[in-house]
């Protein structure tokens, strides 16, 4: 097995960066592709950051020999994706408020009482969209398995305790933004983790090339590294750290008055209810129409029941250009809002945002 030299490293992080500047700007202040939480100039410019161990090493030149030495995204197999995500985050385990540096502990996507209230028992299912667009669920233990490493102990706590109140105000701006902060939260959390697991994949691709080297005798070179997957994980990481802030800022603030053309809510009536949340950058608006939106991340929503027959939706955006597409979930008719978000949903939706009763079938439509 090679060790890695300093300068092999840095060879792989200028490739990298060259890479992204093409998608956007870099700057000495850019968030950096590790994962750390610093900037790029506290952190891979001094020194790459090279986490992954000998053994992932040696699975991921593993993987790529059995497929003609491709090393994408995917061909690596769930538990192993895993395995690196919890590798990760024992490393860099960071409290997703700002200027909060506490470890994370596995807080819940969701209001856990609210999801006690709802399912009324120990076990619900995740439904996961595959890359593929095909559906799969998994049923999971609302204690133990609905988690992810979004806050420490004390932000989770204290900073969410009116929304995860039973009795919580439904119509209330704050209380509202508050379930907006958290699913953000959680999506920025998975970005990070995501474009981490991307960066040292990419870094894996030297002693990967020199394996296809020496077994299919050619000759392959660290520009050929496809980076792909990584350049997406860090426009939405880099996006959502943005908004991330902007959000907080608000909160902080305590001046709702001014995002009320950015933040809609709006009850909606359904047979059976559930959870879901997302970030989104529709193509079309809800008449049908093409709509050319050029953030990545446009429009944040939570989905939340109210009772067995009513939801609450709660939609929003930082941006001026989405208040048209705002104001049009807001007025138009039921049946087409439900048409529209049911199309979000049941869309490939990265990460994991859908919850659903364990009796639900597999067959039935998420919200009808």
């Amino acid at each position: 097995m090679i060790d890695f030299t300093k300068k092999q490293l840095k060879d792989v992080d200028i490739l990298i960066a060259n890479r992204v500047s093409k998608r956007c700007e870099l700057k000495h202040d850019s968030p950096c592709f590790c994962g750390s939480t610093k900037t790029r100039g506290e952190c891979c410019l001094i020194e790459t950051n090279y986490w992954l161990s000998k053994k992932f090493l040696n699975e991921i030149i593993g993987f790529a020999k059995h497929h003609n030495f491709n090393v994408s995204k995917g061909i690596m197999p769930n538990k192993f994706i895993k395995n690196l995500e919890s590798s990760f985050q024992k490393k860099f385990n960071i409290c997703a408020i700002p200027g909060c540096n506490r470890p994370c502990i596995n807080s819940h996507v969701f209001g856990k009482a609210l999801l006690h209230d709802h399912f009324q028992n120990s076990f619900c299912n995740w439904v996961v969209i595959d890359d593929r667009g095909v559906k799969k669920w998994s049923q999971v233990g609302i204690d133990s398995e609905i988690g992810y490493k979004i806050f420490c102990a004390e932000c989770d706590n204290s900073f969410f305790q009116d929304i995860d109140n039973l009795k919580q105000e439904i119509n209330n701006k704050k209380n509202q933004l508050l379930h907006i902060f958290r699913s953000l939260a959680y999506q920025h959390q998975f970005n990070r983790t995501a474009m981490a697991i991307a960066h040292q994949i990419a870094i894996a691709y030297i002693p990967v090339s020199f394996e296809r080297n020496k077994f299919l005798n050619t000759k392959v070179t660290h520009e050929q590294i496809d980076i792909t997957h990584l350049v997406e994980c860090y426009i939405r990481y880099a996006l959502t750290k943005i908004d991330l802030f902007k959000v907080y800022k608000i909160l902080q603030s305590d001046r709702f008055d001014r995002i009320e053309k950015h933040l809609i809510s709006r009850k909606i009536f359904t047979k059976k209810g559930f959870f879901a949340q997302g970030i989104e950058n529709p193509k079309i608006d809800v008449l049908g129409n093409n709509v050319e939106l050029k953030r990545d991340s446009a429009i944040i929503y939570n989905i939340t029941p109210i009772d067995d027959k009513s939801l609450s939706l709660i939609v929003f955006s930082l941006y001026d250009e989405y208040n048209p597409l705002l104001n049009q979930i807001q007025d138009c008719n039921e049946y087409k809002c439900k048409k529209y978000f049911s199309n979000l949903i049941e869309k490939k939706n990265s990460p994991r945002g859908v919850l659903v009763n364990k009796n639900m079938k597999e067959n039935e439509k998420i919200l009808r």
